[in-house]
């Protein structure tokens, strides 16, 4: 079933405004209808995150720079048939998959920042929108006609209403992402128009093999685009200075070894991985209002705990990616960086968090 392969064609849907043009005019419908076949009924397609090249050594930005690039990607016929045509290796790995060893990967910029990305590939090119990852709602035939007309009419229609939401929470998860991104240390670059032209063209024979009817729905697609006028979404690069914050705790890495006795003493069960482990080591980094606490024992390190703080007077609140919220009282002291009094909203008086922040003092090491 090929009806939807003309919206992850690279280079053509480069933006979320043609996303939404393009899901919003008669085209969606036409693509729907391929589902038929299937014994499916198709309710509407949604618009979805736009993926771009990150890179290890240098940015992507043009065909020479993929040249012999092992690239991870998200098993697609597309992906790999495009990843190749500039010259890349692509290398399938699943959802979430760690990129360890290799040169890049395709991928939306909210899950480079939520997966943590940045820590081994750290150029991304801002303006070279591979293509989107639409969304398509579809029920089977036998269900759908055993419902009454108003219920269809309601599905279909609400369907078409989450278009404008959807693209709204899109917007707001890559400007979430590029700002913390930028807080980690990620360089973003742009592409000039002769090194898009330069991969548009490097393409062509991914639109080449595609079938007729795919090739008419590209038409369509670049008449509406043509008529807008945009150019590709752009992820603006990051500020040369870091923006003022009001925390007054030196930026840099500080580490410290919690050890099995520490985790018993504060009380924590013996069942917990702390009081298991004989010593672990952890290393937090600050960076303009951004931190990103690691835990050393792996290789590479894994993230366990990122997010943004504040700091008033001696009062620091920490508020992670995931949610949570450390409130605690912090000293530059002899020793290092203390934190006491470290405390975690809905979360027991000793914890993971009380243990790792609380126990020892941090030492600068950079």
């Amino acid at each position: 079933m090929s009806s939807f392969d003309a919206l992850h064609l690279p280079f053509l849907v480069d933006s979320l405004a043609l996303e939404e043009h393009v899901l919003e005019s008669p085209l969606a419908g036409s693509m729907l209808r391929g589902l038929s076949p299937l014994g499916l009924v198709g309710l509407g397609v949604l618009p979805g995150p736009t993926r771009r090249p990150l890179s290890v050594a240098r940015p992507m930005l043009a065909p020479a720079d993929f040249a012999g690039r092992r690239i991870a990607m998200q098993a697609s016929r597309v992906s790999r048939d495009t990843l190749r045509a500039l010259g890349a290796l692509p290398v399938a790995i699943p959802s979430a998959g760690a990129i360890t060893g290799l040169d890049g990967l395709e991928q939306q910029i909210d899950a480079i920042y939520t997966n943590h990305y940045e820590l081994h590939a750290r150029y991304l090119a801002g303006n070279v929108v591979l293509w989107p990852r639409p969304l398509v709602l579809f029920m089977s035939r036998r269900r759908f006609e055993s419902l009454g007309v108003a219920d269809r009419r309601l599905l279909t229609a609400a369907a078409k209403a989450s278009i404008g939401p959807m693209l709204a929470l899109q917007r707001r998860l890559e400007s979430r992402a590029a700002t913390g991104l930028c807080r980690r240390g990620l360089v973003v670059a742009r592409a000039s128009p002769q090194d898009l032209a330069a991969l548009a063209a490097a393409v062509s024979p991914v639109y080449a093999a595609a079938e007729p009817a795919t090739q008419a729905f590209v038409q369509a697609i670049r008449r509406i685009k043509a008529r807008m006028g945009a150019p590709p979404d752009n992820v603006r690069p990051c500020p040369g200075a870091p923006p003022r914050v009001d925390a007054v705790i030196p930026d840099g890495a500080y580490t410290v070894t919690i050890t099995s006795r520490d985790a018993l003493r504060a009380g924590l069960p013996l069942r917990d991985d702390l009081a298991q482990v004989p010593r672990q080591q952890f290393r937090l980094e600050l960076r303009a209002g951004g931190f990103t606490l690691y835990e050393l024992r792996s290789r590479p390190p894994a993230v366990g705990f990122a997010g943004t703080f504040s700091v008033y007077r001696d009062r620091v609140v920490a508020t992670g990616d995931n949610g949570d919220l450390l409130h605690a009282r912090w000293a530059l002291t002899p020793s290092g960086l203390r934190f006491t009094d470290v405390r975690v909203p809905r979360a027991g008086r000793v914890n993971d968090y009380t243990v790792v922040w609380g126990t020892r003092p941090w030492r600068r090491t950079g």
